[in-house]
This record gives structure tokens, sequence and C-alpha cells, in this order.
């Protein structure tokens, strides 16, 4: 009994002491970026890992607090983003260390303070409890380890110092690289990127940057290996599954990307995006009424699904279903005015219902943000007369022409 009384009673301080300690650490890193980096803002989410939801929030100076209103007994979720990223590796240590640093000195001094004041006795007691937890917190947090939260890994402290000193020669070039992706700025940043891979194939996080960022530059068999070899060593979790059918699919595998979604589809039968791309599938593979359910299903799951939308309105193109495929394709482009095969769908549309120009218009529209039209591969399946498929030709060609221009 007495053994249950003495775990209750260091749950019971954990739970109340765990809040003030992930405030205090989260304001050690955030007080080294403000004195080494310089940034413009700095995001400090207590109780979360950089969830802006339904939290409290305020504002002091730089610093942007967001604090949830409830705390788990062993959830010391918190994080603390800057919005520079420090390019010198020895800054970035410093930084990473003065989290748990901080947080034991301030108890430290605290628990000084008060232990030797004539506070009551439940107030040393709490003094006492954030001495202990906080030292017990040093140590969890410079251990060098790694956990997943939902799709991502998340890296101690202590983990991030030690890819730091291992990634220390090309440490500026990978912050660079992380830069250059928040730019969308893809091709730049996967040269600035490799030495990074070069250095630690087998860090999870990089092969996932490295994996993303290739799909964005358009270098899909480099997506393809990078997907590979996160397999090989880590294993796929169904987001990983998900991103290896959506390269296959980019590469006009549809058999291979097929069975990567229906796998996904096994874990979870309303993941929407799967379902999407599922049936996008079925059509390339000419099976379109099992495509028709599929997409069907996908909107079922997520009412505002555009490409389902998108997709669904092209199957009907196909079916000679011209009045569906508008609503379809119309409700899609509500949706998301930038999903670009939306406007190749619009553009069949209009070059079956006999609209030369405003097939045209739907091309050139998809041009202005930079969209690389796929009309004439989508057109193949629509049946259309020679004429339309020589139009389509010429109008094709004039885009491609004012992207080259652009």
């Amino acid at each position: 009994m007495i053994g249950i009384a003495i775990l209750l009673g260091a749950f019971f301080f954990l739970y109340i002491t765990n809040p003030l300690i992930i405030i205090v650490h989260e304001l050690g890193h955030a007080l080294a970026f403000l004195s080494l980096t310089k940034p413009q803002n700095i995001d400090i989410y207590v109780g979360s890992y950089g969830d802006k939801g339904k939290y409290f929030q305020f504002r002091i100076g730089k610093l942007h607090f967001f604090i949830r209103r409830s705390f788990g007994l062993f959830k010391g979720k918190g994080l603390c983003v800057s919005s520079e990223l420090e390019r010198n590796y020895l800054k970035q240590i410093i930084i990473l260390l003065a989290g748990p640093v901080v947080t034991v000195i301030t108890a430290a001094i605290v628990g000084l303070v008060v232990l030797n004041s004539d506070a009551h006795g439940a107030i040393k007691l709490y003094c006492f409890a954030f001495v202990v937890f906080s030292c017990i917190s040093l140590f969890t947090n410079l251990l060098p380890r790694s956990h997943m939260i939902g799709q991502h890994v998340l890296d101690s402290d202590g983990r991030q110092i030690a890819i730091a000193l291992k990634l220390r020669s090309n440490w500026s070039n990978y912050v660079d690289g992380i830069s250059l992706f928040n730019k969308g700025v893809y091709s730049d940043a996967l040269a600035k990127l490799e030495p990074a891979f070069s250095s630690m194939p087998r860090n999870q996080n990089i092969i996932q940057l490295m994996l993303v960022t290739s799909i964005n530059a358009k270098k899909y068999e480099d997506a393809d290996r990078y997907s590979a070899h996160l397999e090989a060593n880590f294993g796929h979790s169904v987001g990983d599954i998900f991103k290896k059918g959506y390269i296959k699919s980019l590469l006009n595998k549809s058999e291979d990307a097929i069975k990567c979604f229906k796998e996904v589809l096994k874990v979870d039968e309303n993941h929407f995006d799967a379902l999407s791309f599922l049936g996008i599938e079925l059509i390339n593979i000419g099976d379109v009424h099992q495509a028709e359910k599929v997409l069907e299903k996908a909107i079922s799951a997520d009412a505002e699904n555009y490409r389902a939308f998108g997709f669904l309105g092209y199957l009907q193109l196909i079916k000679e279903d011209l009045p569906a495929s508008k609503a379809n394709i119309d409700s899609c482009i509500q949706s998301s005015t930038r999903f670009g095969p939306a406007y190749d769908f619009l553009t069949l549309y209009y070059l079956k219902s006999g609209d030369l120009n405003e097939a045209k218009n739907s091309l050139k529209f998809a041009c202005e943000f930079g969209y690389i039209t796929q009309a004439d591969k989508f057109g193949d399946r629509c049946n259309l007369s020679k004429y339309q498929s020589e139009v389509l030709r010429e109008a094709v060609i004039d885009v491609q022409h004012l992207l080259r221009v652009n």
C-alpha cells in the first residue's frame, strides 16, 4: 500500500508540475533563439507539438503562445518554432541545450529560495517536485531518441544535437535546403539537402524530406528510390504507403499505384485521398464502373474532396454525360481553384460541347499558376473527334509556349 501511495503521489506531482516545466523549457529555447538568430517571430506551443487549433493564445513581443487548456498525465508536449533557422551548428546546439538547462537552473533557484523560506509546506513540496521532475526532464530530453507523432517522427533535443554534430560540415547547406523547400525552390533544395542524406542515409526525417522534395521537383524516379529506401529501413506507415502509391501514379505505374491505395484502404476504408487516387487509376486501366463507385465513396467520405469531384467529372466525360460532368468539374473548382487537372477536364468539356474559345481559355487560366497541362493525355479516353483532337493539340502547344515565355 505504501508503494502504491508513493507511486500515486509521484503521478500527481508530475501532473501538476508538467505545465510549468514545459513552459520554462520552451522559454529556454525561445530566449536562445532571440539571442542568437534575431527572428521576427517565435511560436511556443504548450501541450501540443504545433497544433494551432482551439487553444488559449496570447503574444508577448515576438513570442506567440499557444497553450492547451488541459494537460494529460504524461503528455509533456511542447514545441518552440522560430521564424529563422540557425545556420551555425554550434549555435543550434546551444539553442537545443537551452531548454532543458534553463529548466533545471530555474527549478534550482526557485527551490533554493522557497525551501529556505517560511513558505507553506504544500508550496515547499510543490517546489521540491518541480526540482526533481526538472532534473528528470533534463535527462529525458537530452537522451537521443525519436518517437512517432501521427505520421511524423519527433526527435528529442538530444537526438537533434546528435544530428547537428553529425552534419556539422554540411549543417548550413542542410538549413539552406529546408529554407529553399519552404520557398518552393525544390530543385535547388535537393542539391543542398543531398550531402545531409549522404551523411545520414538512415535518418528517417531526412529520407522523408528528400522524398517529398523530389516529388515537388518532379524527380519521380528519385522519389521512388527514397520511398523504397524508407521502406527497407523503417517499414511503411499508412501515410508512407499512400505516398508510395502517389509516386507510382506519377510514374504511370497504375497497377502498382492501385495496389498501394488498396493497402491504405484496408487500414482506413474512408481515406478520401486514397479513394480519389484509386478512382483515377481505375479509370486509367479502363475499369470505369468500379472507378465511379470508388469516387462516389470518396465524396461521401469528404463532401469537399475536390479531387474526387474532378476525377468523377472526367469519368462522366468519358461516359458522354456532359451535364453531370460539368456540375462535378464546377464543384471541384469551387473547392480548389488551383487544382490543375480540373482545367484540363473543363477544356475537354468545352471541346465536346463545341465551345472552342472557352476550351482554350481554360488551358490558359491553368497556365497562369504554372500548371503543366495533361489535357492531351486525358483527351485520349474521351472519344474526341479528329477536329477536336487537332484543336486540343494546338491549344496545348500554345500553352506550352506561354509557359516557356513566362
